[in-house]
């Protein structure tokens, strides 16, 4: 299958997954390895024993790295350039350039962006691919991502890819930030509101777009540099704990935002704190700045 699909080419590169001591998907790497059952090798044999659920073997990193060892050894020393290597039964080649040409250089050039924006191993699902397809073929919305590869990440390049994103979840919504979805998720259905499944902040939204971005860079420089040795990844939306990687989660309230005020009336001019903050009164409030409301400023 190798030899008919590569017969009008000079070469055929057989590519592995790499697994640094220091990569942003370890932490990926050590939920999926936390099974009671996981197979761990540190050396495989020729005459090795096949694990019986292959699963998992693959989910042990150290089981797949000493996989590769004897792979490339093995095919070092046993396959002659005339000589047929079959590396499995199933079918699985895809014709990427067809693929490419189909799309357009503009729809393919955004797909790594479009990729990890929306979720991949190392950041956090958002959206579908689907929709976010769905979304990319619309003009206006193309645009927003079109440029996320610049060197140099900008606040345009960030508020745009928010935007996208939002495009992605609710396509027919005028809204472009996350926090206008939270607060109209709010409004609609407040009662009964649902905050495990209420779409993330603005601020965590941005810290995820830049492990986008970062987890791109990565992608398209790969044939020409290692991005990692350019871009610290700490300075992209992730945190060191221990000796991981991970994404980081801002959980706490904007700094210097006040809380909503229980007065009822506020008619106390030293006792409602939105008076003494010298701020209006908002519908958050126990009053919800409405016709009972004594904060002169609301009024």
């Amino acid at each position: 299958m190798v030899t008919k699909a590569g017969n009008n080419c000079d070469e055929i590169h057989i590519v592995f997954d790499t697994y640094r001591e220091d990569s942003i998907k370890n932490g990926e790497r050590e939920r999926r390895g936390k099974s009671k059952d996981m197979v761990v090798l540190d050396v495989i044999l020729p005459n090795q024993n096949v694990p019986v659920v292959l699963e998992n073997f693959w989910s042990s990193s150290i089981s797949k790295t000493a996989f590769q060892a004897f792979y490339v050894q093995w095919l070092t020393t046993n396959y002659q350039g005339t000589k047929p290597l079959y590396l499995g039964v199933k079918r699985s080649i895809l014709p990427l350039h067809d693929i490419c040409i189909s799309l357009g250089d503009e729809l393919t050039k955004c797909l790594p962006a479009l990729h990890a924006l929306t979720g991949c191993d190392t950041t956090s699902k958002i959206s579908t691919k689907l929709a976010a397809l769905n979304a990319v073929r619309e003009p206006e919305n193309s645009c927003l991502i079109l440029n996320f590869d610049c060197p140099q990440l900008t606040e345009s390049a960030i508020q745009m890819a928010e935007t996208f994103l939002v495009k992605c979840l609710k396509p027919s919504t005028d809204l472009e930030t996350f926090d206008d979805l939270r607060i109209a998720a709010f409004d609609s259905n407040a009662l009964n509101m649902d905050f495990e499944r209420t779409t993330c902040t603005s601020t965590n939204a941005r810290k995820h777009i830049l492990r986008g971005y970062y987890q791109q860079q990565l992608w398209v420089q790969a044939p020409f540099r290692d991005a990692t040795l350019i871009m610290n990844a700490e300075s992209y939306g992730f945190v060191r704990r221990g000796s991981l990687l991970v994404p980081e989660i801002v959980i706490s309230k904007p700094e210097g935002l006040p809380d909503p005020c229980s007065c009822g009336k506020c008619a106390r001019k030293n006792g409602c704190p939105c008076r003494v903050a010298g701020i209006r009164c908002c519908k958050y409030c126990k009053c919800k700045g409405g016709d009972c409301c004594k904060n002169p400023i609301t009024e």
